[in-house]
């Protein structure tokens, strides 16, 4: 964002007069008055308190502000701790659209990167709950993971960033802890929500869409700090196993084997059969 200059603040030329030269004329001009003219300190404190504004303001919508798109925080650091439960704050515009109900009773629930799984466990429905979206998790830490994943899956990353096996045998235990924190009664309300849901009408359906999205929000942006914790102690974990080195490497090999967007073959121009 560009700061504005004194010329711009104040609408005139900066040329050390405040008023706008007059347009030279032959003819005869009445005397007029110059106006107030503000000493040159005041014209600086002017200034400076419109640049500190400035600031403010970029540092509020890009730095203070929750992001609108989390796209945005895939390769920086996450914003204050204070705005990542704002991540799962907003309600969204349809909650029927994050459902996948089966008629057996079993399904999901997707809402603002948080996910509930209803499956089934012999006779009755478990649920399960995760963060697919983890990206108020520090950058450093989700690096950790990537690092992790990518010797453990990738065996030229592996390969190249000179892994150990003794090293992925260590790796092999450690699972990132993506699961939405929540005790048995939290579980026990969701699942009697998705029960109530699969039994009722149309109408009633998209109150209950409603409730479940609300309950599923508020125990993603209660999981944070926990999940942020327990990431940090997971990320250190792998860190230990790995050199520095090692981790530059692996994050250079995920850059290399990343998925290019393919290309659409370029279209040939339509020909007429001879004679036509």
């Amino acid at each position: 964002m560009q700061f504005v200059g004194q010329s711009e603040v104040s609408g005139r030329r900066d040329d050390g007069d405040m008023n706008s030269s007059a347009t030279p004329s032959s003819e005869p001009t009445a005397p007029r008055s110059r106006g107030v003219r503000l000493p040159a300190s005041v014209v600086t404190v002017i200034v400076l308190l419109a640049m500190a504004a400035g600031a403010w303001f970029v540092w509020r919508e890009m730095f203070a502000s929750p992001p609108h798109d989390l796209s945005q925080y895939e390769t920086n650091d996450s914003p204050a701790a204070a705005a990542r439960a704002r991540f799962f704050d907003a309600p969204t515009s349809n909650p029927l659209a994050g459902i996948a109900w089966n008629k057996d009773g079993t399904g999901t629930l997707r809402v603002n990167g948080a996910w509930a799984g209803f499956k089934k466990d012999g006779k009755t429905i478990d649920v399960s709950l995760a963060y697919q979206d983890t990206r108020f998790i520090p950058f450093e830490d989700r690096m950790a993971n990537m690092a992790r994943a990518m010797a453990l899956v990738n065996r030229n990353a592996s390969a190249a960033a000179k892994v150990t096996t003794e090293q992925l045998d260590k790796l092999k235990p450690l699972v990132p802890p993506n699961n939405i924190p929540a005790s048995d009664a939290d579980k026990s309300k969701l699942l009697d929500l998705w029960t109530k849901y699969g039994a009722a009408n149309d109408a009633d359906k998209q109150v209950i869409a409603g409730q479940m999205e609300t309950a599923l929000r508020d125990l993603a942006a209660a999981g944070i700090e926990p999940t942020t914790r327990a990431y940090a102690d997971f990320a250190a974990k792998v860190r230990a196993i790995f050199t520095q080195d090692q981790i530059d490497e692996l994050r250079n090999q995920r850059r290399m084997n990343r998925p290019q967007p393919q290309q659409q073959p370029a279209q040939r121009p339509a020909t007429n059969p001879a004679g036509k």
